[in-house]
């Protein structure tokens, strides 16, 4: 496998601080379980997350900074999106993503935590967090329209695909201690069906209260 992957980076002429940031969150993943801060959350998202989008911007010859800004948005958005999809799956593994201060600004403790309590002080922290991880999403929306076409489907399926995942999380009202919010054959043939549809997810991001309320 590194034998394949010098090769790649050797044809492709890929920089390895992508490669490093990689393993500086698998490392990170063995030493820390909780963070402080959304801005500690958000420095581990550009190890962990952020690399990946870049890598495939590169391998696709695109190698703009300003498409490297977009990207790390979507991916960022796409890691925490999946922290708070898997609240309780993390909980288990007393790994805990929900940044202290936003728990401490809801009043939501650790122990609540601990033992998986919903209420509505959880509810609303859940709220704040799908909000502005919906901002990210939006942040990074031109970007399937801007790569080469051999890109900007996938890329489409994957936005709207996280933008889905966050919209059932606000219809259980935050609730995913109990149930884990996740996409059903019906929900990816839609996803799939927009993505066609869907010249520009602009478009989509113009129509967002309306989709949210369907």
């Amino acid at each position: 496998m590194f034998i394949a992957l010098r090769e790649t980076v050797t044809q492709l002429g890929l920089p390895i601080e992508p490669l490093h940031d990689l393993l500086t969150a698998f490392k990170r993943d063995v030493t820390q379980n909780r963070y402080e801060t959304f801005d500690d959350l958000l420095g581990y998202c550009r190890c962990s997350a952020n690399p990946v989008g870049r890598l495939v911007l590169m391998i696709f010859g695109c190698r703009e900074e300003e498409m490297f800004k977009l990207s790390d948005d979507i991916c960022t958005a796409l890691q925490l999106t999946n922290f708070w999809q898997d609240v309780a799956v993390d909980q288990k593994k007393d790994r805990l993503y929900i940044p202290i201060e936003d728990m401490n600004r809801f009043g939501y403790s650790l122990q609540d935590w601990s033992s998986l309590t919903l209420n509505n002080r959880f509810r609303e922290l859940m709220k704040f967090e799908v909000e502005r991880t919906r901002q990210l999403f939006f942040h990074g929306v031109d970007l399937p329209s801007r790569v080469l076409k051999e890109l900007q489907f996938e890329l489409k399926l994957v936005w709207i695909g996280g933008m889905t995942i966050l919209k059932k999380i606000d219809s259980v009202k935050g609730n995913v201690l109990t149930q884990r919010p996740s996409l059903s054959t019906f929900d990816k043939g839609i996803i799939l069906l927009r993505g066609l549809l869907l010249k520009e997810l602009r478009h989509f991001g113009k129509k967002r209260v309306e989709w949210e309320q369907e």
